[in-house]
């Protein structure tokens, strides 16, 4: 099996096509919440009973980028990207400055949280969020946080609904968070900022910022799926989602996909 520093390798060889295009000196990181910043374990704050009083927010959902395949088709669950990744990590960048435009944070799952493969049996440290984040943090020259697991959503919905550190600027802006994510756990993420906020979906579109937002309902992620982006704006006591891509998929990957040969949102023991 490969080590971590094969997957990290990989996000890196992928920088100088992304780094010409850099979001320039324009982008500014916001601070992040204390407990993120400090020596031992991020504890998430409690959330306010009042819907109307959490953070406005606007979040960029997306996955990690495509998963190493065996020649049949089916991918390996290793927690490592594959070299089919490595288009798009090239690429995501433009993409989502292009999209979305700055981000105040940038937020992907620490790896320490391990996943295990059913298949195997094996654990694996799950870097492949982090890994597809990478180039673009290099890019902005962004730090990338880290405070839970990719199955830890309820804290990591708390904090960016409750913490201060969240609150609009000074200019009244809500904050904009890219978060790099494992599939099935970004539909978790959507219900549990749902649930811990007592907020309400969203029906038909939300204006913001002088622009109109199409609200959906979350469905399920496909295994193939590495293009999809959930933007979800909380807003006034509710939660609009809309589906957004990429753009980016290669037909020769997306042609043999088969799905993964072992799926699995399980941490491993302690």
């Amino acid at each position: 099996m490969r080590g971590v520093g094969f997957v990290l390798l990989g996000a890196l060889m992928a920088l100088p096509a992304a780094l010409p295009a850099r979001a320039d000196a324009r982008c500014t990181p916001a601070p992040a919440p204390q407990s993120w910043r400090g020596e031992t374990p991020a504890i998430p704050v409690p959330p306010p009973d009042a819907p109307t009083a959490l953070n406005p927010l606007t979040l960029v959902l997306f996955r990690h980028a495509e998963k190493p395949m065996r020649a049949d088709g089916v991918m390996i669950e290793d927690g490592n990207l594959g070299a089919d990744a490595l288009t798009r990590l090239a690429r995501l960048p433009d993409v989502l400055l292009g999209q979305f435009g700055c981000p105040d944070l940038l937020v992907a799952p620490n790896p320490a949280v391990k996943m295990r493969n059913k298949a195997t049996g094996d654990y694996f440290n799950y870097v492949r969020p982090l890994a597809t984040i990478l180039p673009l943090a290099a890019a902005i020259e962004y730090p990338v946080w880290t405070p839970y697991g990719y199955d830890q959503n309820d804290a990591l919905a708390r904090d960016l609904l409750a913490d201060r550190a969240l609150a609009p600027d000074d200019k009244g802006r809500a904050k904009t968070v890219f978060v790099a994510w494992e599939r099935t756990n970004i539909g978790k993420l959507v219900e549990k900022l749902a649930s811990v906020g007592h907020l309400a979906p969203r029906e038909g579109s939300i204006d913001v910022d002088g622009a109109r937002y199409a609200c959906e309902r979350p469905t399920k992620w496909a295994q193939c799926d590495f293009d999809s982006i959930w933007l979800v704006h909380i807003r006034d006591g509710a939660l609009c989602l809309t589906r957004r891509q990429e753009n980016l998929n290669t037909a020769g990957f997306q042609n043999q996909c088969k799905g993964a040969e072992s799926a699995t949102d399980q941490p491993a023991a302690k």
